[in-house]
């Protein structure tokens, strides 16, 4: 199975139940380790059309943010800790809004911080593009964790009126466009 296909499928089986025997060890095993083999971060935008905005999700492995903040800001950080939450919350956002720009149809717009929430090894981070309607084109600007790995891969979906789309960024490819 190619790497892309098991990336998905771990962060699929992080976030959702399974009944199929022996999984509770699979992922107790999966989930408890001190590192884990790749590098990635997965993007997914939506439309919401009644609402004339989209939903921007990012799910990252928290070690390896723990990390690149780490190395950015010189000092360590634990994302599962309460303590410091609004320190937390605050790098997050910067961060996220640094390395992730959406445009729609050539015209950038900002991401608003809702919030984030830890899911096994990895926390999501929720943000909303107000007063946006998608005409013809998505391009995304994804270069999340490439000062810290060569070998960082973002991948993204864009959901725009029921079509989905995806793509694969690898450091250092940081740009996409999606047509409808």
């Amino acid at each position: 199975m190619p790497l892309f296909y098991s990336i998905l499928l771990y962060f699929s089986y992080l976030s959702q139940p399974c009944t199929f025997p022996g999984w509770t060890a699979w992922k107790n095993a999966t989930t408890h380790r001190a590192a884990h083999p790749f590098f990635v971060s997965v993007t997914e935008i939506e439309e919401n059309t009644k609402e004339k905005m989209l939903k921007v999700t990012c799910r990252i492995f928290t070690d390896n943010f723990e990390a690149e903040l780490k190395k950015k800001n010189g000092s360590g950080l634990n994302l599962q800790s309460d303590a410091g939450k609004a320190k937390v919350e605050k790098l997050l956002e910067e961060y996220i809004k640094e390395h992730l720009q959406i445009y729609v149809d050539n015209k950038p717009f900002s991401l608003d911080y809702i919030g984030f929430e830890i899911d096994g090894e990895a926390f999501v981070c929720y943000f909303e593009i107000k007063n946006a309607s998608v005409l013809k084109t998505v391009t995304v600007v994804n270069n999340l964790l490439f000062d810290l790995s060569s070998e960082q891969m973002n991948i993204v979906y864009v959901v725009v009126h029921g079509v989905r789309k995806s793509a694969k960024l690898s450091n250092p490819e940081s740009t996409i466009s999606f047509n409808f």
